[in-house]
């Protein structure tokens, strides 16, 4: 009765005081490289500078719904896939609206 008494109160004291390290997670898995693909009419570091947020954030627990709210908001982009590349890349797929007119004017083109 005591030895079960004394594992239960080391089991309770040893699982209540256990904090994890995160060691594989806190480095690893961070994203270095946002690579995008499939777009045409918006430029690349457009893209780029609103998803600036991402980098060192770790993949696992990335949240695809802030990426989400950040592309919804470029005028262009119909719909998009995201794949995660284990161990720190990050693919985006853009498919774009199609323009029904291209102005240009002093070699600047407005959709």
């Amino acid at each position: 009765m005591k030895k079960k008494l004394i594992i239960a109160l080391a089991l309770l004291v040893l699982f209540s005081t256990y904090q994890p390290q995160e060691l594989f997670f806190k480095n690893k898995l961070n994203i270095k490289e946002i690579k995008i693909e499939n777009n045409f009419i918006l430029k690349d570091k457009r893209i780029k500078e609103e998803l600036a947020f991402l980098y060192d954030i770790n993949l696992i627990f990335l949240q695809t719904f802030d990426i989400e709210k950040k592309l919804k908001k470029l005028d262009f982009i119909e719909s998009f896939e995201i794949k995660k590349i284990y161990p720190n890349k990050l693919k985006i797929t853009i498919y774009e609206k199609k323009p029904i007119a291209i102005l240009q004017y002093k070699r600047k083109k407005f959709y």
